[in-house]
């Protein structure tokens, strides 16, 4: 048997809509930085392309012994195909002077905070799922309620950490030695107790999830909290209370026995940012927030579940904050410590923790407050950029 045609005609097919999509990059913009995501956007398309090229005149196709490898190779290009499709391409094509002002704020943000200039996202600002990132295309989504919103954009830099961590893939390595020990610390515990079968289970759960795999997720997650909370300080633990409370029910799932997720316990999350503001210098401001986040738990009574430090073990939470804290030096990115000593240089670091500041003093006022800063900012972006 020859060459597969319906698979050949499949390919031909994802080939042509890969040239329609790069037809579409090629729109011309006013915008600098959108000129490069579209270049850069054009340059993958075109190396997938390649790849589609290369499947067809490969020898998978033409043995039906290896039909199956040229299907899969054809998948995974096609996957890839569609995440440009479904989140480039609306980049670009819809890319207005909200989503340029926003890009802007972050490059000066990223020349404040010692971000990889290489690394800067686009951004877009149409997001109607709150902060998120796609950090193979590096691209970080802001909702528009906080195109002018200061006390959200502590979680910007949460979704720019995480372009970081998909770059710097040996970031974390210094954590493994804490899961490790833990896990066999704890498990010869359960042997030795004769403990039930579920918490064995358990057990495995919270390694998978804590580990260093692909459904090692928390690891990624808390280090990026970790790292927000690096260069922007306490306000990125003040936003964390305030998102929070606008969008989790209960601070201490998922527990035990609890359906597993991709973002840890807001609790355990907590804990680790107030960790970190401790490595930084700034126990106080980090004692304020657990009050303050103490006081959130008891008017939602909120309960901590048996088996909740199974998952959260104090001795994983102060350990990826040590080993973000000592990873952020390392690599350079310049802490909030710093920053907040040198304010005409750190204009937009020290804004978000002014803004958080000034709300905590008089909510009231900070409405105001907050028009009058980004009327200031917008005047500072366009003199500087």
């Amino acid at each position: 048997m020859g060459i597969n045609p319906f698979l050949l005609g499949l390919s031909s097919d994802l080939y042509a809509r890969c040239q329609r999509l790069i037809n579409l990059s090629n729109a011309t913009t006013p915008y600098p930085e959108l000129s490069l995501f579209s270049k850069e956007v054009d340059k993958k398309l075109s190396h997938l392309q390649e790849r589609i090229t290369d499947l067809q005149n490969g020898e998978d196709f033409r043995d039906h012994r290896f039909w199956k490898d040229a299907y899969y190779e054809y998948q995974d290009i096609s996957r890839e195909v569609a995440l440009v499709e479904q989140f480039a391409l609306p980049v670009l094509i819809r890319y207005s002077r909200s989503d340029h002002l926003a890009s802007r704020l972050v490059e000066k943000l990223g020349g404040e905070i010692g971000y990889p200039q290489e690394l800067l996202p686009i951004i877009t600002t149409t997001s109607n799922q709150y902060y998120w990132a796609k950090p193979e295309l590096k691209i970080v989504a802001m909702p528009t309620g906080d195109i002018d919103g200061l006390l959200g954009w502590p979680d910007l830099i949460h979704e720019m950490a995480h372009i970081l961590l998909e770059s710097w893939t040996d970031f974390l390595d210094s954590f493994r030695p804490y899961l490790k020990q833990y896990y066999h610390m704890k498990r010869q515990s359960i042997r030795d107790l004769g403990n039930l079968e579920s918490e064995n289970k358990w057990l495995q759960q919270m390694k998978i999830t804590w580990g260093n795999k692909e459904a090692g997720v928390w690891q990624i997650e808390m280090a990026a909290n970790l790292i927000a909370t690096f260069v922007v300080g306490p306000s990125f633990g003040w936003q964390h209370i305030r998102l929070s409370i606008n969008h989790s029910n209960n601070p201490f799932t998922p527990s035990p026995g609890d359906f597993l997720e991709d973002h840890p316990a807001d609790q355990a999350q907590l804990d680790c940012i107030a960790e970190m503001l401790i490595l930084m210098g700034f126990k106080k401001e980090s004692q304020n927030l657990l009050q303050q986040w103490a006081e959130i738990i008891r008017m939602g009574r909120a309960e901590r579940p048996q088996g909740y430090d199974l998952y959260y073990p104090e001795e994983l939470l102060k350990g990826i904050a040590k080993t973000v804290f000592d990873s952020c030096n390392d690599r350079g990115l310049t802490t909030f410590t710093y920053n907040k000593k040198h304010p005409q240089t750190a204009v937009i670091v020290n804004l978000i923790d002014q803004g958080w500041q000034q709300f905590r003093e008089s909510s009231k006022d900070y409405p105001a407050w907050e028009a009058l800063a980004n009327k200031d900012l917008k005047h500072h972006l366009g003199e500087t950029l």
